[in-house]
């Protein structure tokens, strides 16, 4: 061969195999786009998440979480990009809290997060009695306006509309509302209704939402949906 043409073919490789443009293949990029760092929300309020996620691999996975809480996790499998476009409700449980997007190829994973932070609200006198425990409740947005919310449970030996147990709502919120137990009361079921027993909160299956105490927070319970409304 020339030694001419030979140098020129070793150059060749070599650009082809130095380049510092060459793809990691085994990197998974995860950018979340929206909300911005640091943002600062209402708690209650709703909040739209993208993200985009690209691989030279094959992904398996995306994971949604708020804080440690996976919160969504859905099969992409054998796509190589993805754009994850979801609203998820926000609850008034801290001050502020990490939203974290995770994605898993077939090589590893890799996240991105950003902190939302709430804006700080009261809660009415009527939430934070004397010998009483606050319950912070975030009500669908499709709640009647002109309906009162009502806790039902063994502490009230399950009566529905007791005017002892309505919610209040917090200013300074997106549909969230408080009442309180008082603490002597035996709490070890809880739950929701508008009035009557057809009016209850209904689990995102429809299923019963009665829900043991000691199994969930009392200051930042979701409801999603209705019996009456949702579940006919």
């Amino acid at each position: 061969m020339n030694p001419m043409k030979r140098l020129l073919v070793l150059f060749f490789v070599c650009a082809m195999s130095c380049s510092d443009n060459e793809p990691d293949w085994n990197f998974v990029h995860v950018e979340i786009i929206e909300p911005s760092i640091n943002k600062e929300i209402s708690a209650g309020e709703k909040v739209r998440l993208v993200a985009h996620v690209t691989t030279p691999n094959t992904l398996r996975t995306v994971s949604m979480f708020l804080g440690n809480q996976e919160i969504s996790v859905k099969s992409v499998h054998p796509s190589q990009e993805h754009f994850l476009d979801t609203t998820f409700r926000t609850d008034p449980t801290a001050s502020s809290i990490a939203l974290k997007v995770r994605a898993e190829d077939n090589v590893g994973n890799f996240s991105d997060r950003v902190t939302l932070n709430f804006t700080p609200y009261e809660l009415p006198q009527a939430c934070v009695q004397t010998n009483g425990i606050s319950v912070v409740v975030v009500l669908p947005d499709h709640t009647p306006i002109e309906d009162n919310v009502y806790m039902h449970g063994d502490f009230n030996n399950y009566l529905f509309g007791d005017s002892n147990y309505k919610l209040v709502p917090i200013p300074e919120t997106n549909n969230c509302a408080c009442a309180s137990i008082r603490k002597s009361s035996d709490v070890s079921w809880i739950q929701f209704n508008r009035g009557t027993e057809t009016s209850i909160n209904q689990s995102n299956n429809c299923g019963n939402a009665l829900n043991g105490v000691s199994n969930f927070p009392l200051n930042g319970i979701i409801i999603t949906k209705w019996k009456d409304l949702d579940c006919n």
